[in-house]
């Protein structure tokens, strides 16, 4: 009897969210650089050097051991630029097509393997991007605390991920309510994680960068502090939505809900946690790679902010992922009636 509205709301826009998804694919496969083909490579005298030909009369020389090199043969397409009029040069690889073909393959195995279930996630993935480069990046380089912006984008991009993935009804109710109520949470530890480390938010490349011209004034603290905000909304995301199931599933005949779902959940946990911090190990690797070949000592290791940083942001990914258990679970346990 409960069921049915559920089943009822979530399929209703689908139509609506598949035509808005067709729009976004065509608009995505129309996008185009310009570029040019590459139609003949031949060596020189001098050395490594190498003259391109291309499709649009272009004559390009390059050296052997430039990093793109390896990546041209006849029939690539690349991006170029003109230096003088008999003058070009390489900028890019143009990659455009194969990251279509990418984007294509990942849409249809989502909606062959979930029997079009996965529309509204796909859908909700597109409105997030339009939400951080239309909102969030925007006010943010305008001068705006970044910490204000990122809750707000936060507040946006909640109900965004919970509604469109899992329908409107009381399950995504109660996960997106937690996952908000952990945020808070997890906002007040980053403060004093980020604190007590002396973070600068300046460990990046990308970060230095900003530090000069008109983004110079950025408040990098801020940017770190909104970043671990946002980045935590896909976890999430995962384990309310998995507790709110089980609390549904197990009040059906259980009757310790709480403490059943809660060792689900203990099992959750125990997984997820090894995972974030292989996905920052990840991120961090070619930082990683940099000491392997200068070793240091395991103490300068974790003192080096880039390292550094990648901890705090692993420990507050796994604490908001353990505190998102018992608040999922409590919420769920006292408002979805058997």
């Amino acid at each position: 009897m409960h069921s049915h509205p559920d089943n009822h709301v979530h399929k209703q826009p689908s139509k609506l969210l598949g035509l808005f998804l067709m729009f976004i694919a065509v608009f995505i496969f129309n996008l185009q650089l310009p570029h040019s083909t590459i139609t003949d490579i031949e060596a020189l005298d001098t050395n490594n050097e190498y003259q391109i030909q291309t499709s649009k009369q272009e004559t390009i020389h390059i050296n052997q051991n430039d990093p793109i090199f390896e990546n041209l043969k006849v029939g690539t397409k690349i991006e170029t630029e003109e230096i003088s009029e008999e003058k070009h040069v390489i900028t890019d690889i143009y990659r455009l097509p194969g990251i279509k073909l990418t984007l294509l393959l990942f849409t249809v195995f989502c909606l062959v393997i979930t029997n079009l279930h996965a529309i509204g996630s796909l859908v909700s993935m597109i409105l997030s991007v339009i939400v951080i480069f239309n909102f969030t990046l925007p006010l943010i380089l305008q001068g705006n605390n970044p910490i204000l912006i990122c809750l707000a984008s936060c507040l946006m991009l909640v109900p965004i991920s919970f509604y469109l993935s899992h329908g409107f009804n009381k399950k995504a109710h109660i996960a997106a309510f937690s996952s908000l109520i952990t945020i808070a949470f997890a906002g007040i530890i980053t403060l004093i994680f980020t604190k007590l480390s002396y973070m600068t938010g300046l460990s990046s490349e990308e970060a230095r960068f900003l530090m000069f011209g008109e983004t110079a004034g950025l408040n990098f603290k801020g940017i770190l502090f909104g970043g671990i905000m946002i980045s935590l909304i896909g976890i999430l995301d995962d384990i309310t939505i998995t507790q709110v199931s089980v609390v549904k599933k197990l009040k059906q005949g259980s009757k310790n809900v709480y403490k059943e779902a809660m060792h689900i959940g203990q099992d959750h946990i125990a997984s997820l946690i090894n995972t974030i911090f292989l996905i920052y190990a990840g991120a961090a690797l070619p930082t990683l790679l940099l000491f392997a070949s200068n070793p240091q000592s395991i103490a300068g290791l974790i003192n080096f902010e880039p390292i550094a940083e990648e901890i705090i942001r692993s420990i507050i990914g796994s604490s908001s992922l353990i505190l998102a258990v018992p608040i999922s679970t409590w919420i769920a346990n006292k408002y979805i009636k058997s």
